[in-house]
């Protein structure tokens, strides 16, 4: 999802979470607990002591990281039922808007389009539906799995590929015209190294499209709150600022899920893209409609150069 938190009842479909699911909501701040105590229904404060130690290190009190797929193994279901992502357009995230605002891909007919982190295969199959040869890569089994139950239902063709996002030898160099990603770009570690795949497998003067969570919402706690609304996900401001630097490039913490996002500039995106041999020819910051001062989603279009 990146930096947006879903509201947990929505994720269980208002049943009792799992245990081992209890955190889907990122905890940001060290001062809330995360299990409500005997009795209780929510988060509750911290007291402070009399006399306050030192405050544990924060690597300390945090889960133990696993593997993205593995994390992502565990919140497919209750994403995708909160998520709701439409199938008939390409969407940049739920609440983000879609290629039917932005219109970034171009015409799809006839295009074959690489689906980056393509989760339940959403976007993919609204590729396929406007004759686009789709192709989606996920590193979780349960999200793909969701993804194949839905290729049925829609009655489409789409390839569907487990593997690392970095990882695209199973794509021959310059074969794809298109390559998309929406919100999954944060949570690989090796940014620079996903550009290099992708400017390998992209035919020269080919489209890469992706959004990710805008970097300064990241850090000044702007990044809004996903909850229900009309069955659909929308974005309310987050009202607990988190106090990070824009410049600390360090992992954000993980949550109880084990999921760990990597926090990059504007600049170190730029950057990367530049030096993998991509022209960017634009860069969005949409404004989302709601009280944030601050853009939550960053969306760029670079072309592979000849």
């Amino acid at each position: 999802m990146g930096l947006m938190r879903l509201d947990q009842s929505s994720l269980f479909g208002g049943a009792e979470k799992p245990e081992a699911d209890s955190a889907v909501i990122r905890q940001l701040h060290p001062d809330v607990v995360s299990e409500p105590t005997a009795g209780e229904g929510g988060p509750v404060m911290q007291q402070e002591p009399s006399n306050p130690e030192p405050a544990p290190s924060p690597v300390a009190t945090r889960t133990t990281p696993v593997s993205p797929g593995t994390a992502w193994d565990r919140l497919a279901l209750g994403y995708q039922q909160a998520a709701k992502l439409p199938t008939d357009v390409v969407s940049y995230g739920p609440g983000f808007g879609t290629e039917a605002e932005y219109r970034l891909l171009g015409p799809l007919a006839g295009k074959r389009i690489l689906d980056l982190g393509c989760g339940g295969a959403q976007s993919a199959i609204a590729a396929a539906k406007q004759g686009a040869i789709a192709i989606g890569v996920d590193i979780s089994v349960e999200q793909l799995a969701f993804g194949r139950r839905l290729i049925e239902q829609e009655d489409v063709k789409v390839e569907l590929k487990h593997g690392d996002l970095a990882e695209l030898a199973f794509q021959r160099a310059d074969g794809v015209d298109i390559v998309f990603s929406s919100y999954a770009l944060q949570f690989v570690p090796d940014l620079n190294r996903v550009f290099r795949q992708v400017h390998r497998v992209l035919k020269p003067g080919g489209t890469f499209v992706f959004s990710v969570p805008h970097p300064a919402a990241a850090v000044a706690g702007a990044f809004g709150v996903l909850t229900p609304s009309r069955d659909q996900l929308t974005i309310e401001p987050d009202d607990q600022p988190m106090v990070r630097s824009y410049f600390d490039g360090s992992p954000l913490d993980s949550d109880e899920t084990g999921l760990v996002e990597y926090h990059r500039t504007v600049a170190d995106i730029f950057i990367g893209l530049v030096r993998s041999g991509y022209r960017v020819d634009l860069l969005l910051e949409p404004d989302l409609g709601n009280s944030s001062h601050l853009p939550q989603a960053l969306i760029i279009r670079a072309r592979k150069e000849s």
